[in-house]
């Protein structure tokens, strides 16, 4: 199962955008634009807004300087 995700890193930031497949179908929406990612659910086949983040605020998540100080301690900034 793929859960949809943000992980930032000093340079980068890694978004897992969720899977269409499954008991969990999801949408998510990169709008570079509005500087901002929209997570969208699928249920009994309608579509629901369910969360939203920024893409340059990053005050709240925890930035990591690259993969090997990844230690897997962190709240994810998950979509429900």
């Amino acid at each position: 199962m793929h859960y949809r995700t943000i992980i930032d890193f000093e340079d980068c930031i890694l978004i897992n955008a969720g899977t269409l497949k499954g008991n969990y179908p999801v949408i998510t929406v990169l709008d570079f634009g509005a500087d901002v990612v929209i997570g969208y659910s699928i249920k009994d086949d309608a579509v629901e807004q369910v969360g939203t983040a920024s893409l340059s605020n990053r005050l709240e998540r925890k930035v990591w300087a690259n993969t090997q100080d990844f230690d897997g301690v962190w709240q994810p900034v998950t979509f429900s």
